[in-house]
C-alpha cells in the first residue's frame, strides 16, 4: 500500500495540476456554529462526506472542479442537499482553512485533518 500511495504522490508530483490540487486535496474536519459538523476528503475530481450525525442526508459523495483558490462542487449532496457552491481556500497567520459556501453565506468551515498526533 505504501508503494502504490508512493508511486501516486510521483506521478502527481510530475504533472502540471498537482501543484494546484495539492492546496485542496486531503483530509478534513468541517465545523458549523462552533461544533464538529463532519469530515471531508477531496481527492482528484472527487469528494466525500461523513456527516456527525447518523442518517444526515449530507453524507455521500460527488464530483468537484479544482481551482487555484479552492474547488466548485459539481454534484453529490454537497450540491443537492446542502445548495454548497464552492469551497474556498483561505491561508492567513499560517492557519489554512477551507470555507464551505452557498451563494448567499458559509455554511461549514474546515481545517486540515492531522494524522500522528497523540
Amino acid at each position: 500500500m505504501r508503494s502504490l500511495a508512493l508511486s501516486l504522490t510521483i506521478v502527481l508530483a510530475l504533472t502540471g495540476n498537482a501543484a494546484a490540487q495539492a492546496a485542496y486535496e486531503g483530509n478534513w474536519i468541517c465545523m458549523k456554529d462552533d461544533k464538529q459538523a463532519g469530515l471531508l476528503t477531496i481527492y482528484g475530481n472527487g469528494y466525500g462526506y461523513a456527516s456527525n450525525n447518523f442518517g444526515d442526508k449530507s453524507s455521500g459523495t460527488g464530483t468537484v472542479q479544482g481551482f487555484s483558490d479552492g474547488v466548485q462542487f459539481k454534484d453529490g449532496p454537497f450540491v443537492s442537499v446542502l445548495g454548497l457552491e464552492v469551497g474556498r481556500l483561505l491561508a492567513g497567520e499560517g492557519a489554512v482553512s477551507l470555507t464551505l459556501e452557498r451563494p448567499d453565506a458559509i455554511l461549514m468551515i474546515c481545517t486540515p485533518m492531522v494524522t500522528g498526533v497523540m
